[in-house]
């Protein structure tokens, strides 16, 4: 009598590199994922906005904004470690990008108006609606490109160590808000 054995494929001689790769792909792209994280959040406390304020749209002078960037670039460095010449880049960085995102931020405010215009008028402009969102799109694809300039600036300040414990503080600092 014939024993059928099922043919098992062997397993690929490239398989633990691939799963290193991934993982590697997977470390970097939350880390940087984690870094815009905390870039963005720290570029909207620096316009009154973020988790840490009452939600007010408020515009603030450029000396109250280099203050407050000043501040939670020191928070970051103390947090990571780091050197009173990192916490100088980092809070150039910032400010340098805070100063570009200034006029993004001015007219996106402006554009709230726009809209409340359009959907109270007596008629709704779809066309205008249509043109105003293309617009905000527009407008976050450019703030959107500032920041990932300004994050991978910043990560280039930190060493390989700083940006793994900072990806280890914001990955408990989402644990712990349930992200």
């Amino acid at each position: 009598m014939n024993e059928i054995t099922p043919i098992v494929p062997e397993a690929s001689v490239n398989a633990p590199a691939r799963r290193r790769r991934r993982g590697r792909t997977l470390f970097l792209g939350a880390l940087f994922l984690g870094a815009a994280a905390v870039l963005t959040t720290g570029a909207l406390q620096a316009f009154g906005l973020g988790p840490f304020r009452s939600g007010a749209c408020s515009h603030m002078d450029p000396a109250q904004v280099e203050k407050k960037i000043d501040r939670i670039a020191g928070w970051i460095v103390e947090d990571l470690d780091g050197t009173p010449e990192q916490q100088a880049k980092l809070a150039a960085i910032a400010k340098a990008a805070a100063k570009d995102l200034a006029p993004l931020h001015d007219e996106l405010v402006a554009g709230k108006q726009e809209v409340v215009a359009i959907l109270t008028a007596e008629k709704v402009d779809r066309a205008a609606l249509e043109a105003h969102r293309v617009r905000h799109v527009q407008l976050m694809e450019e703030a959107s490109e500032r920041l990932v300039a300004a994050v991978a600036d910043a990560a280039d300040v930190l060493t390989p160590a700083q940006r793994v414990k900072a990806a280890e503080k914001l990955e408990s600092f989402h644990s712990r808000f349930g992200h």
